[in-house]
């Protein structure tokens, strides 16, 4: 059972990845320099997600210490998105 979570978690973590790619490959005429950051950041949120559930399956991290994090991690770099949203519009 755990494996086809593995799995379902992986394929949902790399749709999502491809998708973000076409996103950013469609956008990247209008600012090719931060649509690029915002690609690297996409990146990395979707793979430190896929190790947060890839150790809550390994080593039995508890729910609530899961959403913990995630929300932790979600909340970073929705931080930082907003930043270089606004250093974008001083521009």
């Amino acid at each position: 059972m755990r494996t086809l979570t593995e799995v379902v978690v992986l394929l949902t973590l790399l749709g999502t990845y491809i998708g973000i790619s076409l996103l950013v490959y469609k956008r990247k005429r209008t600012n090719p320099f931060f649509y690029s950051i915002y690609f690297y950041l996409a990146t990395s949120v979707i793979l430190i997600c896929l190790v947060i559930f890839w150790l809550q399956l390994r080593f039995g991290l508890t729910d609530k210490q899961v959403g913990g994090l995630l929300i932790s991690v979600v909340a970073f770099f929705l931080l930082i998105y907003g930043l270089l949203k606004t250093r974008q519009k001083d521009r």
